[in-house]
């Protein structure tokens, strides 16, 4: 099951500026950033790791929160001849998570952060 991590804060006005503060401390971290898409009701950042390729899915919660609180996740793209063949991309997913951990908890303003199930 996918896990989620959910903080609250009011350092971003928007998806679109939370995704380029994001995009900023991922290539601090050595991801290359490939594309980022505003899909409007969130952001998705495509970027590449030690050739692992993996997507951020991040975005403001409906939830009426003061701060407002957002969430972001990370999915790993695994080729098909890799599943195939049996590689597992769990390790590059838990990678993602604990930068993504590091990343966000770094972050001034920020609080609540905790990881839950999508």
């Amino acid at each position: 099951m996918n896990k989620c991590l959910y903080f609250q804060s009011a350092a971003f006005s928007s998806n679109p500026e939370f995704a380029a503060w994001l995009v900023s401390e991922l290539e601090k971290s050595g991801y290359v950033i490939e594309k980022v898409a505003d899909e409007g009701y969130m952001c998705v950042i495509s970027a590449a790791k030690e050739k692992n390729k993996i997507s951020f899915f991040l975005g403001k919660s409906n939830e009426p929160t003061k701060p407002p609180t957002w969430q972001v996740w990370p999915e790993a793209k695994t080729a098909l001849i890799s599943r195939i063949l049996g590689k597992n991309s769990s390790h590059v997913v838990e990678v993602a998570k604990a930068n993504l951990h590091a990343i966000i908890s770094s972050k001034t303003g920020v609080s609540n952060i905790e990881w839950s199930n999508i």
